[in-house]
């Protein structure tokens, strides 16, 4: 058993690899060895772990906002109370 897990730290990247393999595996096509040692050093670091699932609710996130459209205004505002603001504005803008 140990000398199993000495050999799947000798395949295993360093956490600076295995990070930056895991980000491009997400994005596009990495080498079969690469995520493999990435896959081993994931089983053996939780740091990594945590970066990967982290990682992971970040896309996911980015993708539900991406795909969500903005929230319609509750009320419009009021032709009159427009106009008086916009007069307002103007007035403290030519103060300045």
């Amino acid at each position: 058993m140990k000398n199993l897990l000495q050999y799947a730290k000798q395949l295993s990247p360093n956490c600076r690899e295995a990070t930056w393999f895991y980000s491009r595996s997400l994005d596009g096509a990495v080498p079969l060895s690469a995520r493999l040692g990435t896959r081993i050093h994931l089983l053996l670091c939780k740091r990594c772990r945590r970066y990967s699932r982290q990682t992971l609710f970040l896309r996911a996130a980015c993708r539900r906002i991406q795909n969500s459209r903005p929230p319609k205004p509750h009320f419009a505002m009021p032709a009159e109370m427009r106009s008086s603001l916009q007069a307002r504005l103007r007035q403290e803008m030519e103060k300045m």
